[in-house]
């Protein structure tokens, strides 16, 4: 089963905001964003991301990079309080 939401968070300047869909496949979960703003389509180059695990993002080649670490980090933070919220 998939949790699908929508999260808003405070970016630097800027409040972002992004679709997220989690997954559990094989005990295993993932992560799929899509971002809107100009702003995280700028750092992140795409609009759609996926990883594996909650901290996967940080493993993946394609997204390397200071400030895209930065970002990708307040976004596992905003999915976290998310849940946590539950």
């Amino acid at each position: 089963m998939a949790r699908v939401f929508t999260t808003e968070f405070r970016f630097r300047q800027f409040w972002l905001k992004a679709l997220v869909v989690i997954q559990e496949e094989e005990g295993r979960l993932n992560v799929r964003l899509r971002v809107f703003d100009p702003e995280a389509l700028r750092i992140l180059g795409k609009e759609s991301i996926a990883f594996a695990g909650l901290k996967g993002y940080k493993a993946s080649a394609d997204l390397q990079g200071e400030e895209v670490q930065e970002l990708l980090d307040t976004v596992h933070d905003a999915i976290l309080d998310h849940l946590n919220k539950k």
